[in-house]
């Protein structure tokens, strides 16, 4: 008797251990979410995916590398439209220590708290994404990962191991008033399609590497953001150059090199750079 009861308190302990599986993030995540920005004459909608690429010590902690891939189209308002793609552009590093997420975020070396996957219902948010809010209901999903209700009046909520439903991370500090939507579209792992919140967004087609850009000779600025100079790659010769701020007015720069601009003197904010008369670009200075 004493054994039947021993091999059924094991079973049991194999099953609890077994059915409290711990979803974490892999060199193979990926989440594909989008943005829309608008301002007083410009309209923008990003499209990009989110993926880890090689590693890096920070304060003796190893974070995984985190790389922006996308497609941003933009309309600026008597000053043309058109499409623009990014490709690898560094977004921040990443680490998931006891189920929470923390970030280095780009020119910076101290850890921000992203997520926290350990709340219980009642429990306030004390991280970055959803700081504040009230966690009013967990739900279970079918793959067995939890999903945290909030009271946000926007009805944001966070899925474990992934994230939360308006996308992974946002800077939205750089240029609050200008963000006016973000969503993610789904979280991939191993190639496999592990959440679907919004199929428009996930399903649409993004660049698949910095290849594309080297056969194409495509134009691009580099780094943006920026914080002290900002490199134009144009495939040919730049004769003229023109930056404009959202209220349209051209800002006096300094050219260090004709495609290299010096941006000491300007407020950090978006602009417009526009090269040759013909081609405009996005730039954000911070």
């Amino acid at each position: 008797m004493k054994k039947a009861i021993l091999c059924f308190v094991t079973s049991l302990l194999i099953f609890t251990v077994q059915s409290q599986e711990i979803f974490q993030i892999d060199s193979t995540s990926k989440w594909i979410q989008a943005e829309t920005w608008a301002g007083s004459f410009e309209w923008e909608e990003w499209n990009y995916s989110l993926t880890f690429n090689g590693d890096t010590l920070i304060n003796d902690t190893l974070f995984s590398k985190m790389f922006l891939n996308g497609r941003y189209f933009w309309d600026y308002h008597g000053y043309g439209s058109g499409v623009d793609t990014v490709y690898n552009q560094y977004f921040g590093a990443v680490v998931e220590e006891s189920g929470k997420i923390f970030m280095v975020l780009p020119d910076s070396s101290s850890a921000i708290p992203l997520y926290d996957f350990n709340y219980s219902i009642n429990d306030t948010i004390n991280t970055i994404v959803g700081n504040g809010l009230t966690i009013i209901d967990i739900d279970t999903l079918e793959n067995g990962r939890k999903k945290y209700i909030t009271n946000s009046s926007d009805q944001l909520f966070i899925v474990e191991g992934i994230g939360c439903n308006l996308g992974f991370y946002h800077i939205v500090e750089r240029v609050p008033e200008w963000l006016i939507d973000t969503t993610l579209g789904c979280y991939y792992q191993n190639d496999s399609l592990i959440f679907l919140n919004n199929s428009n967004v996930c399903y649409f087609p993004l660049p698949v590497g910095i290849a594309d850009r080297k056969q194409t000779g495509i134009a691009y600025l580099y780094p943006n953001p920026a914080s002290s100079t900002l490199t134009i790659h144009y495939n040919e010769p730049i004769n003229s150059v023109s930056i404009i701020d959202l209220n349209g007015r051209t800002q006096n720069v300094k050219f260090e090199a004709p495609d290299l601009v010096n941006l000491s003197s300007l407020k950090n904010g978006l602009y417009l750079l526009i090269v040759n008369n013909k081609q405009t670009f996005k730039f954000i200075k911070k």
